[in-house]
């Protein structure tokens, strides 16, 4: 949920600026739960909305807005895919020294095979649309980027690592459940809390905009005719008022995820119970 940081870097900060750097303790805790407030609030926001039947301000978006989020969403992936490739600090600037870095032999290749084969992908959907294809295709580049890495005896996965090839081993031997020692009553400001109310609802508001945006959008991209956004937002009210009482941040519809998911074959409630099942494997294993 890349969208939100900014709100919570501003959060963090003011709470920081507030109760003083050298209260650590304080302002962990505090600025944890004021996430977590923030996540109830977005969720009690999408109940109402939900429940008074709002959604259907969602026809006051032409189609050719949606469209138009649509390919504005593929321009920032296609440029945060270059960022994170190339492993540029800071993200990409239009200028001539960031052209000079992504034209550098070792980042031009890292940055032009993930284009490449992102571009094999489109070429291979086009003419197959089986719901196979993209998980064999990211399964396949896996095994193959790693059969390359035992195969040429001067290569070896913390080579690949040094060159930023793949990302760093975590390092962490914590329970996954050690976050919630965060959750210190004592260490707790609430009247702090309070004052990032303000930016807790304009954070709202950017998370309230998504989902008559991103319902729509998908629904054109896959196809679909009918859809009810009051019952996305209900649940959409659901799921953040929980993540919010379990200690966790805002949630909702990711257009680009959905859209990968689905074509990958996903496009039952059973695929969605499935994904969060092995979720929840993943994060009781933990980076271990």
């Amino acid at each position: 949920m890349i969208e939100v940081t900014p709100f919570f870097h501003q959060m963090a900060i003011r709470i920081m600026l507030k109760l003083g750097e050298d209260q650590k303790d304080v302002i962990l805790s505090t600025t944890v739960v004021t996430f977590a407030v923030s996540s109830v609030v977005t969720g009690i926001c999408f109940l109402i909305l939900g429940k008074c039947k709002l959604g259907k301000l969602v026809g006051f978006f032409p189609r050719h807005i949606l469209v138009g989020c649509i390919g504005g969403v593929g321009y920032f992936l296609v440029v945060t895919g270059i960022e994170v490739s190339s492993r540029i600090q800071g993200g990409i600037e239009y200028n001539r020294s960031t052209l000079a870095y992504l034209l550098e032999p070792l980042v031009f290749l890292e940055w032009t095979i993930p284009l490449i084969l992102a571009g094999i992908l489109v070429v291979i959907q086009h003419y197959n649309r089986s719901s196979l294809i993209v998980p064999l295709y990211f399964i396949a580049i896996f095994v193959i980027f790693h059969l390359l890495i035992f195969a040429v005896p001067s290569w070896d996965l913390q080579t690949a690592r040094d060159f930023g090839w793949i990302f760093e081993a975590q390092a962490s031997d914590e329970p996954w459940y050690s976050f919630y020692e965060l959750y210190n009553p004592k260490y707790i400001d609430w009247w702090t809390i309070t004052e990032q109310i303000p930016t807790m609802l304009a954070l709202t508001f950017f998370g309230v905009l998504h989902v008559p945006i991103n319902v729509p959008a998908l629904a054109v991209t896959i196809g679909m005719d009918e859809f009810d956004v009051d019952r996305e937002l209900i649940a959409h009210g659901i799921s953040n008022t929980v993540s919010g009482f379990c200690g966790s941040i805002q949630n909702y519809l990711v257009y680009t995820n959905s859209v990968l998911f689905i074509r990958a074959g996903a496009d039952s409630r059973l695929s969605g119970v499935m994904l969060a099942g092995a979720t929840t494997v993943v994060m009781l294993v933990g980076p271990v």
